[in-house]
């Protein structure tokens, strides 16, 4: 592939952005890794990675680490992602998500940085009512979460710098990413598949959140993605020449709740007890990405399926 390119990493310790750091650093990449604090890293990895501990509140320790080094690239997915911590506490979301956005933005302009990726998300979409039509690029942004509205106006903010100083910013719509951590001690992932898994590791009923949607089986319907496949893709980006761009980044198949409780039965071969609770706070009916954009432009092809995303979470 060539020699390895210096790439700085914002939120190097969440559970993509282990993945994303593992994989940067399998490909012959060097890490500077930005966190609010180090992370114990195998071995393997250490001798690729330089820390850097950072606030996003703080512009003087995100200029400090962006000139540590001469980068070729930097890849921001720090945020908060929790969408009921966002709820409850809006102002900390609009200072990580936006204000932090902001800075990051600066600080890599400042230090001369012509490529980079934000991390954004599908929930800059208005709600699709209908079951089965995916989500494109250029449909309609109307969040109905505050989390969503960060994300819709850290885009606006990359639009910025891409008409300026940064003009090769790719932003990436994550869906669902799911899996095991990128190694031992990394963040795990939240969300469903982690309910699930903990569920069977306490022997604890599973409880859908709502059977009363619009859909065949009640429970709602989400693109689960496999962080695998989204940490390949990112950084394969940092090796190709690109531009600027807006991506959705799913599998572009939708599994219903429901559907991702039989395949852990499936492969693990255990009984789940299953409940019902309400639903949460802007659920919607279903979600799905279409790739087609990714596919023809990124040549992004999920390769795990269902059940290997199952069986990553649990660790088989």
């Amino acid at each position: 592939m060539g020699e390895g390119l210096n790439v700085i990493l914002i939120g190097a310790t969440g559970h993509i952005g282990a993945w994303v750091h593992r994989r940067l650093i399998e490909n012959g990449h060097h890490v500077t890794a930005c966190a609010r604090k180090e992370k114990s890293l195998p071995k393997e990895m250490v001798k690729n990675t330089t820390w850097c501990t950072i606030d996003l509140s703080d512009m003087n320790s995100l200029q400090k680490a962006f000139a540590s080094k001469r980068h070729d690239f930097f890849i921001h997915l720090a945020s908060e992602k929790v969408i009921g911590n966002a709820e409850q506490d809006p102002a900390y979301a609009i200072e990580v998500n936006v204000c932090g956005t902001a800075r990051v933005l600066a600080a890599a302009s400042g230090a001369g940085l012509k490529r980079g990726i934000f991390a954004s998300t599908w929930a800059v979409y208005t709600p699709n009512d209908v079951f089965s039509r995916k989500y494109k690029e250029d449909n309609e942004l109307g969040p109905t979460t505050v989390y969503g509205d960060t994300k819709r106006i850290g885009e606006e903010l990359c639009r910025t710098y891409i008409r300026g100083s940064i003009p090769e910013l790719t932003i990436l719509r994550f869906f669902n990413n799911v899996g095991g951590p990128a190694y031992p001690g990394a963040t795990e992932q939240s969300g469903f598949f982690n309910y699930v898994k903990k569920a069977i590791e306490n022997n604890s009923p599973v409880n859908i959140a709502g059977v009363d949607f619009s859909t065949p089986d009640g429970s709602c319907y989400r693109d689960f993605t496999a962080v695998g496949d989204v940490a390949d893709l990112v950084s394969d980006l940092v090796s190709k020449r690109g531009k600027s761009g807006i991506y959705n980044i799913g599998s572009g198949v939708a599994h219903s709740l429901l559907e991702v409780v039989d395949a852990f039965e499936s492969v693990t071969g255990k009984k789940i007890d299953r409940g019902v609770q309400g639903r949460r706070m802007g659920d919607q009916a279903y979600v799905c990405a279409n790739i087609d954009r990714a596919i023809k432009e990124l040549d992004f092809r999920p390769k795990q399926n269902l059940a290997d995303m199952v069986r990553a979470t649990m660790g088989t």
